[in-house]
């Protein structure tokens, strides 16, 4: 007898279920100060009764001399204060940005899930007061929908 495959549809992570809503957080601050000193760049709060995914990241240095690879800035992104994995080490920026404004829709992160109540997060560290700019930005991009909707439980 011959076997037959079934086609896989994989879920459409980037453009969100049926009835899901966009959410879109950035924000630019100056480097930290001191060194050493983990900073919030942006955060997102996923609503209650909502469950989601990150879809799109941006970390970007502002102004001359980027210090990718250098070690002197570091990027993480934190769900609920917890490091996400592959995300708590960055020396590279991900995504670009010219003068504060993001040129691109970032670094797609489509692995990133989202429940309710969960605080997303992105910070920078400053290792070497050295940096060669005066500012970062960080751009959270994804979907939210609502969890009964899609079977969840609130």
């Amino acid at each position: 007898t011959r076997n037959t495959l079934q086609r896989y549809t994989r879920p459409n992570y980037w453009e969100g279920p049926a009835g899901s809503q966009e959410f879109l957080a950035s924000a630019a601050i100056n480097y930290p100060g001191t060194i050493n000193v983990e900073t919030q760049i942006v955060s997102y709060s996923v609503p209650p009764g909502y469950i989601g995914r990150l879809r799109w990241l941006s970390l970007v240095h502002i102004g001359g001399n980027p210090p990718d690879g250098t070690g002197s800035v570091i990027w993480r992104l934190r769900i609920n204060g917890a490091c996400v994995n592959g995300f708590s080490n960055l020396q590279f920026q991900l995504g670009n940005a010219v003068g504060g404004a993001f040129q691109s829709p970032g670094y797609p992160v489509s692995s990133v899930e989202l429940n309710q109540g969960d605080v997303i997060t992105a910070t920078v560290t400053v290792t070497a007061l050295q940096v060669g700019g005066v500012s970062t930005a960080a751009q959270l991009h994804g979907w939210v929908v609502s969890a009964t909707a899609q079977g969840g439980t609130q």
